[in-house]
């Protein structure tokens, strides 16, 4: 073992999975923010924040309809 660490995010949203991995090397930072930074946008390009909860299980799937949602960081 080297001594890396391998952080992964993995999320579905409109029936569309993504997958994401990063690496880095041993004694550097963690790659937490990585992590914490994907969001959802809309076909505009603006940050997408429902406002409920949306599970792709049941809204991806159409089997209820899509919580509505704002546009924009932090629902502006």
């Amino acid at each position: 073992m080297d001594g890396s660490r391998t952080y992964a995010y993995v999320a579905m949203h409109e029936m569309k999975l993504y997958v994401a991995e990063a690496t880095v090397p041993k004694n550097a930072a963690p790659a937490t923010l990585f992590q914490t930074s994907f969001s959802w946008v809309d076909k505009d390009g603006k940050g997408i924040r429902y406002t409920t909860m949306y599970n792709n299980e049941f809204h991806g799937m159409r089997l209820y309809p899509v919580p509505p949602h704002t546009t924009g960081v932090g629902g502006q």
